[in-house]
């Protein structure tokens, strides 16, 4: 009777005459296997609620075993995932295992997620007892170990008690450690809460690609019965074994640590320059080349306090460093392509001294954008202080939960509103997820920055700094910046001045000076190109140095590689043009190639070299003396690993000076490691 009213329901649904046909035969044969009879309730309850559209999608196929398994939603029939079908699947898999293995020891490794099947969409007949209803991933796991059991095959999973979980990757790492044939992942990934799946893996930890994967479906879809074990049983036999502490154990060890920077020692002593500062390329250097003999291709590296993050990529065979600007950027950018089902738009912050590539990307993507803040990522939290509290924040509305990421142009990023510093451990997370990504598409990291170059137009910036110790040199700085409010700039390099922004000026952005903190972060001058760029002057608020930021701008869609060169170059000139302006406000002057010296040497050791030490070791060499102890002498009160530190102003001097004798070229080369 229920199938004559099943093929009378069937008929009044707008679907092909053979999809009734199928759904009718599979619900024929199901309700004819005794070990089905459970469900036999649900079925006749859903009939006399008329839920003939349900009935027929959950019998009309056998949920296909796709992509490495099966997935969609848990229910009652052979469309649906549940104990039948999962059962089959695994009975497949135990088949193909044996046929490619043979008949030794065989095993596996089972994860499961924390999914449990509520019927959120209403299903479920009330007042019915379902047996799908409440199932977990944990039960369908348990399920899957009991059948690998029954055919001989040892199951390796968590313990019921475990509390736990295990992830994906995880999971692939757990196979390779254990030398198991295979693995099951219980989980319907980022599908709905009702969904379940079962997700097979081969002896590599990776899911089949194809032809092993048509073997794998073809033997599922031959199934006619399964073996079974209770995984008591299979406990009791031996055949079931519990995961331990070993597997995570290994898993976090296999997160590779330079170990010679990996103690905590505050001398710093296997850092170049004793500068633990992922800002300097060079503080990664070991690092880089740990991840080249491991054959690694991403670098990640946080200052001692965890904050900042530095980034080295391996790129067409080559490591690049990204800059803090970069960094930014690629933040931006992936989290504005993964915003999920945001149905607002999300809130981005930066420092005004950051590069406007992060705002321009954000904008591009419909973003609420504030781009102006004060140098210091305090500024930033503020604002989310203020979305917190006003939902409001330098004339942007929006909430707390709206807001996506903030940075900093000193390798600083936060992409959560819980933390209100710069953090470089969600940094981190975020960058490896889009290396992985872009893995994925045999891209790297520096592929996804030339697209948002390509996106948005290639941003160019450049840091100078200028460190000038003691009471003298702050002296100085105050001179340089109030020598540019009273004279400000007409012209800087080749470049005319359109506009001059003083952040202290009460009629601008920030209102009346507030406080006499308020007075020192908004010692900040801005000197806008035109269209070209803008350029900033600005004293550090930590440290005793003058800072002068460049940004230049390209054009949408011009050819990255073209631009990148042109501007960069233009980028690095400027800066030095505004340093050696800025220079003799203070009544300093070095030569131009002096200005190369590392920003960590202090303006008079850079005036000391120019003048001194570079003219004493080239008169030395032409003498045929040695040169070596009167340059390790000089350079002592530079600080750790000084040759480094100036041997980018001795390329430079080179450059310049073609046409000195090939010998002392060579000898100066060799002396400072270039």
């Amino acid at each position: 009777m229920l199938l004559e009213r099943a093929r009378a329901g069937f008929a009044g649904l707008t679907v092909a005459q053979a999809v009734q046909d199928a759904a009718l035969t599979r619900l024929e044969r199901w309700l004819a296997d005794p070990t089905a009879a459970e469900t036999f309730p649900v079925i006749h309850a859903l009939a006399d609620a008329g839920r003939w559209e349900l009935l027929l999608d959950s019998f009309y196929q056998i949920i296909p075993f796709g992509t490495g398994g099966r997935r969609g939603p848990v229910g009652i029939g052979p469309n649906r995932i549940n104990p039948w079908t999962l059962g089959t699947s695994i009975q497949g898999h135990c088949v193909y295992l044996r046929q490619r293995f043979g008949e030794g020891p065989l095993s596996v490794v089972i994860a499961y997620d924390v999914r449990r099947y509520l019927d959120t969409r209403g299903h479920s007949p009330a007042g019915v007892p379902n047996p799908v209803l409440g199932l977990s991933s944990r039960d369908f796991a348990e399920q899957a170990a009991g059948i690998y059991a029954a055919n001989g095959i040892t199951v390796r999973i968590l313990a019921r008690d475990s509390g736990t979980y295990l992830s994906t990757p995880e999971l692939s790492f757990g196979i390779r450690l254990y030398g198991a044939q295979g693995g099951l992942n219980v989980s319907a990934s980022h599908n709905p809460p009702d969904d379940n799946g079962a997700k097979v893996y081969d002896e590599r930890g990776g899911q089949q690609v194809p032809p092993q994967d048509e073997e794998l479906v073809t033997l599922v879809e031959a199934v006619t019965e399964v073996k079974r074990l209770t995984y008591e049983d299979g406990l009791a036999q031996g055949l079931i074994l519990p995961i331990g502490p070993e597997l995570h154990t290994a898993y976090l060890q296999d997160t590779t640590l330079e170990p010679t920077q990996a103690e905590f020692d505050g001398r710093f002593p296997n850092v170049p320059f004793a500068t633990p500062n992922p800002e300097v390329p060079q503080s990664m250097d070991r690092a880089v080349a740990l991840a080249e003999s491991i054959g690694a291709d991403l670098v990640m590296a946080c200052d001692p306090d965890a904050d900042r993050i530095g980034v080295v990529v391996k790129h067409k065979g080559n490591w690049r460093f990204v800059t803090g600007n970069e960094l930014g950027a690629l933040c931006a950018r992936h989290g504005l392509d993964h915003l999920g089902e945001r149905s607002r738009p999300p809130v981005m912050m930066k420092t005004e001294v950051t590069s406007s590539l992060f705002a321009r990307l954000g904008r591009a993507r419909g973003a609420l954008v504030v781009d102006d803040l004060l140098v210091g990522f305090k500024y930033i939290a503020d604002g989310l202080r203020s979305l917190e509290e006003r939902g409001e924040f330098r004339g942007v509305n929006a909430e707390l939960r709206d807001f996506l990421i903030g940075i900093e142009e000193s390798h600083g990023v936060l992409v959560t509103p819980n933390v209100r510093d710069k953090d470089a451990a969600g940094a981190s997370l975020w960058l490896a997820e889009a290396a992985s990504l872009q893995k994925d598409r045999g891209l790297t990291l520096i592929d996804l920055l030339e697209d948002c170059w390509r996106e948005v137009g290639y941003v160019g910036n450049s840091l100078l700094s200028t460190v000038m110790r003691g009471a003298t040199g702050r002296a100085r700085i105050e001179q340089i910046q109030t020598s540019y409010r009273e004279r400000p700039p007409t012209q800087i390099g080749p470049y005319t001045v359109s506009a001059a922004h003083d952040r202290r000026d009460p009629a601008g952005p920030f209102g009346a000076i507030r406080s006499g903190t308020d007075h020192a972060s908004r010692d900040v001058l801005v000197f806008t190109l035109g269209d070209a760029g803008r350029v900033i002057l600005r004293p550090s608020g930590t440290e005793p140095k003058n800072k002068v930021y460049v940004e230049l701008f390209g054009t949408p869609g011009a050819d990255p590689a073209v631009e990148l060169p042109r501007i960069d170059a233009a980028c690095r000139s400027l800066a030095l043009d505004l340093a050696e302006d800025m220079l003799s406000r203070a009544g300093l002057s070095l030569p131009r190639w002096a200005l190369q010296v590392s920003d960590l040497v202090a303006v008079e050791h850079k005036q000391r070299f120019a003048e001194l030490v570079l003219p004493g070791v080239v008169s030395r060499l032409r003498a045929g003396t040695p040169a070596e102890p009167f340059l390790d002498e000089e350079l002592a009160a530079f600080g750790k690993d000084a040759r480094g530190l100036v041997a980018p102003a001795v390329r430079v001097w080179l450059a310049e000076h073609g046409g000195e004798p090939p010998a002392l070229a060579a000898a100066l080369r060799a002396l400072f490691g270039l």
